[in-house]
């Protein structure tokens, strides 16, 4: 079993591809539980279910092949420029349709949210301003990222904007 402090890109990739079974789904999880929560029953059949996770499960899926077709990443490479080796990716073009379906989840979580907010007696609009507040940070940090505001050139800190957001939601 490869270790964390991975300096090949064989390893780097086993990692990444582990990494995105959260990143893949993460968006899903959380308009899922948006629509759960604010209590949309027509929204909670099977079938919304399916389209919600359908795009996460063909992403993972994509990610775990990409050596073969390079749709989600164009390219990856190992980064030694800086104080220690990096994953270096190129985006592919479901990278951006996975990134556009990211914010769409996002927004439409916490739209819900919003709007849960809005008839809500005023005991759970604390809760639900936490919650919209879990749900924007991932957006801003990921928005960040994706425009070129970066501690290290290669770190996405959007999973770790989630991780913030689900310790905040719990207490």
């Amino acid at each position: 079993f490869p270790s964390h402090d991975s300096t090949r890109l064989e390893e780097m990739l086993f990692w990444t591809k582990l990494e995105y079974i959260g990143i893949s789904f993460a968006p899903a999880s959380w308009l899922w539980f948006c629509i759960k929560y604010s209590n949309r029953e027509y929204w909670q059949q099977k079938r919304f279910f399916f389209i919600v996770f359908l795009f996460p499960a063909i992403t993972y899926l994509l990610v775990l092949t990409n050596e073969f077709h390079h749709l989600h990443y164009q390219s990856s490479s190992v980064d030694t420029t800086g104080p220690f080796p990096l994953h270096a990716i190129v985006p592919g073009p479901w990278y951006y349709v996975h990134t556009a379906i990211f914010y769409i989840f996002l927004f439409l979580g916490n739209y819900l949210l919003f709007l849960s907010f809005k008839g809500a007696a005023k005991i759970y609009r604390r809760q639900i301003n936490l919650l919209i507040a879990a749900g924007v940070l991932p957006w801003l940090i990921n928005l960040a990222y994706i425009i070129g505001l970066r501690p290290f050139e290669h770190i996405d800190l959007t999973p770790y904007a989630f991780l913030a957001g689900y310790i905040v939601t719990g207490k």
